[in-house]
């Protein structure tokens, strides 16, 4: 008598690229790696009842998957259409910051890495690499290890660093499955919440800092003057603002800054979208030339003061208050 197959339930990611391509599957006792090269597929077992721990850290994963590749293909199809339609243009334009903008936030702020662990074995699960695919995949999965393995003693925290894994500590970065949400959600306020390593301030951050400086001195001037080279001058902040944020989001991603300013980034970036896209929508309806990244009047131009002030303001408290406290010990005793 043929023997009953297994049967698998997907769980959540699945990582999907030009070439490889890659998924966990639950079973009845184990859970299932698949990595596949379109011409090959490995598999790979994880046995519940052997499963150390599951660890995910915050990291910079730049992955083009088949999703971004086929909005890519949708973009450059409505730019072949905007050639014929001319007022198309300002809008296929427009869309294609727009979509580089998400792909880095999500790639600097929203992607992890995460990693299964048993006795003999540390091993990289490439389909969960965003936060909010690790949170329904533990969410799935946890449940099943707990059913297995029973409670989970709190007093095995104490020592997992030391026995996870194959004859080795976990990654730096990396925290136990009970762990998880404290990297993956804002720490809760107390001694216990942990802050990251690293500087309070670098390079990209200052010049990040620099660049609001100037542009609110710059919006301040175009008030009393209108002259071109004003213009041409505050696109140049913008630009450079654009590739200071790139910087400071990779200061942060590789660990080198503890400080939240990043965020400060990210609403700025969206800020420089908004007056991007009010720019084009104003060189269409006028048929003008105008730089779209500099404010197209004083009422813009007033609302961009306040908005760089407001940032400069907070990116500044939050530097600050980030050099007031000292960076966290490896050993989290403060020793």
């Amino acid at each position: 008598m043929a023997a009953e197959p297994i049967r698998y339930r997907k769980l959540p990611g699945h990582r999907r690229g030009i070439i490889n391509a890659s998924s966990v599957w639950l079973g009845p006792d184990h859970l299932l790696l698949v990595k596949s090269q379109r011409f090959k597929e490995e598999y790979k077992r994880y046995y519940l009842r052997d499963i150390q721990a599951i660890a995910v850290a915050r990291a910079g994963r730049f992955h083009i998957s088949s999703r971004a590749l086929a909005l890519g293909a949708l973009w450059f199809a409505s730019w072949v259409v905007s050639l014929t339609y001319l007022r198309l243009t300002p809008f296929v334009w427009t869309a294609g910051p727009l979509l580089v903008i998400a792909w880095l936030y999500i790639s600097f702020d929203r992607s992890c890495v995460c990693r299964i662990y048993t006795a003999v074995s540390a091993d990289v699960l490439p389909s969960v690499y965003r936060t909010w695919t690790a949170r329904r995949f533990l969410r799935a999965v946890e449940p099943r290890i707990r059913e297995v393995q029973g409670p989970i003693d709190p007093a095995w925290l104490d020592v997992a660093g030391r026995r996870v894994g194959p004859e080795s500590a976990p990654a730096p970065g990396m925290l136990p499955l009970t762990d998880l949400p404290s990297i993956l959600e804002p720490a809760a306020p107390g001694p216990a919440a942990a802050t990251p390593a690293g500087a309070a301030r670098t390079v990209a951050s200052d010049i990040f800092l620099a660049t609001l400086l100037i542009e609110a001195a710059l919006d301040a001037a175009g008030f009393r003057m209108n002259a071109p080279a004003l213009s041409w001058l505050t696109a140049a902040a913008a630009v450079a603002q654009i590739g200071a944020a790139v910087f400071l989001f990779i200061d942060r991603s590789r660990g080198r800054l503890r400080s939240a300013v990043h965020k400060v980034a990210i609403a700025r970036l969206i800020w420089l979208t908004v007056v991007y896209y009010i720019g084009s929508g104003l060189n269409a309806i006028t048929r003008t030339a105008m730089i779209p990244f500099v404010p197209a009047n004083d009422v813009i131009r007033a609302i961009d003061l306040a908005v760089s002030i407001v940032l400069l303001a907070t990116g500044a408290s939050i530097v600050w208050r980030a050099g007031e406290e000292p960076p966290p010990s490896l050993l989290g005793n403060g020793s």
